[in-house]
């Protein structure tokens, strides 16, 4: 689930015209990819489950930070039958697949008007009051229930990131939560690099496994398999920026560099880490 631009607001090539590979190439990439999803959307399902009666559900209110093909969105229609969502992309083209997979499931785009959609880029500032527009009047942008965010945000620069999460911190209600699924470096260069090398030997050997190992999906991809390989080991060097979780160190300048540090400062309190597979973790944030 990534935000469909870089840093220059160009689109990303799985996008923009590769978009119709994203699903099938995506869990490819990290070997953790659908235990994150499923992980992610069962603490916050338990979570807004936990919270009361069924009037509370009902009237529960999700926003999809990066939402991309909606992966995480159509688990949690699934897992809390009675909340809305807002999913926030600044892809069309990764809007339009989840639109045709909530219609495919539901009958409508809206899902008998529990999704919504906002194709913005959380980047620019104005972009939490602009994915609001044409919802429902009795939702504000301040009165989210729960946010999430899973492989979106490791693009971001840590300047970037601490306005998106103070703009996250805002739009939640009192007690709201931040599930934030992502990847993350380590506090130590070397693990970090092994880290980063693992991935990208994992991808590289999944990617040329396909043929043998998923001829179904070798028979989709074609001729493409090694012009995506190679775009997504590019993306994965070049374009992530992951942070450790942690501070790196004593000095003082590398403060506020990790992702704890950056989610304090923007106002969250009660941060833990949930869950962690190499670079792949889950981190749970409170207003």
């Amino acid at each position: 689930m990534n935000t469909g631009a870089n840093g220059n607001g160009q689109l990303y090539f799985y996008a923009g015209d590769d978009v119709r590979f994203y699903d099938v190439t995506a869990e490819s990439t990290d070997r953790a990819y659908q235990l994150m999803q499923t992980c992610s959307v069962e603490i916050l399902s338990r979570w807004l489950l936990a919270r009361g009666s069924d009037p509370l559900v009902s009237s529960a209110w999700v926003m999809d930070i990066g939402c991309g093909t909606g992966a995480a969105t159509m688990q949690i229609l699934a897992s809390v039958p009675l909340c809305k969502i807002i999913c926030v992309d600044s892809s069309a083209d990764m809007l339009g697949q989840l639109r045709q997979k909530v219609e495919n499931a539901y009958g409508s785009i809206s899902a008998g008007g529990r999704v919504f959609y906002a194709c913005e880029d959380f980047r620019r500032s104005g972009w939490l009051d602009a994915s609001f527009k044409g919802i429902d009047s009795r939702i504000r942008p301040t009165q989210l229930d729960a946010a999430l965010s899973i492989y979106a945000l490791h693009h971001l620069l840590p300047d970037e990131k601490l306005q998106v999460y103070r703009a996250i911190y805002t739009s939640l209600k009192p007690r709201g939560m931040f599930v934030l699924g992502d990847l993350f470096a380590f506090a130590t260069e070397w693990l970090s690099s092994w880290a980063q090398q693992s991935e990208e030997d994992w991808l590289t050997q999944e990617f040329d496994s396909i043929p043998q190992a998923k001829p179904w999906l070798e028979a989709i991809l074609g001729p493409h398999r090694e012009r995506l390989k190679e775009a997504w080991l590019a993306h994965v060097r070049n374009d992530n920026r992951p942070l450790a979780i942690q501070p790196t160190g004593n000095d003082a300048s590398e403060l506020g560099q990790s992702e704890i540090e950056l989610l304090s400062q923007a106002g969250f309190i009660g941060l833990e880490t949930a869950f962690r597979i190499w670079q792949s973790a889950i981190l749970i944030a409170n207003v």
